[in-house]
C-alpha cells in the first residue's frame, strides 16, 4: 500500500482475510473469536495506513500485528465475567458487615 489509499487497504484486505482467519482460528481454537481478532487487526491496520508505505514487508508486518493483538487478548482477558442464569448467594442473616460506617 504505497499510496495508503483506502481502494488498495480494500484490496489488500480481501486478498488475505482468509489467511488472517486461518492463523487466527490456528491461534484461539475459535472461529468466532478468530473473526474478531481478523477485524481488530485489520482496523488497526487501517489506522496505520498512512505509514504502511515505509514497511518493506506487508504480510509479515500484519501477522506480527495478529499475534500481538491475540497476546494482548489474552493478557487482559482475566477481567472478564462468565455470567450464569442463577443469582449469587445471599448474605447470611447476622453475618458481618462488609463496609463500616466513618464515625460510628
Amino acid at each position: 500500500m504505497p499510496d495508503g489509499s483506502d481502494a488498495e487497504y480494500l484490496a489488500y484486505v480481501h486478498g488475505r482475510t482468509h489467511a488472517l482467519r486461518r492463523v487466527a482460528r490456528l491461534l484461539c481454537g475459535d472461529g468466532h473469536q478468530a473473526d474478531d481478532l481478523v477485524q481488530e487487526t485489520i482496523t488497526k491496520l487501517y489506522a496505520r495506513r498512512p505509514r504502511l508505505g515505509r514497511v518493506d514487508n506487508l504480510d509479515a508486518y500484519v501477522h506480527t500485528m495478529l499475534v500481538r493483538t491475540f497476546i494482548d487478548e489474552r493478557r487482559r482477558g482475566w477481567w472478564k465475567v462468565k455470567l450464569s442464569g442463577a443469582s449469587p448467594e445471599p448474605a447470611e442473616p447476622g453475618g458481618v458487615p462488609c463496609v463500616s460506617v466513618l464515625g460510628s
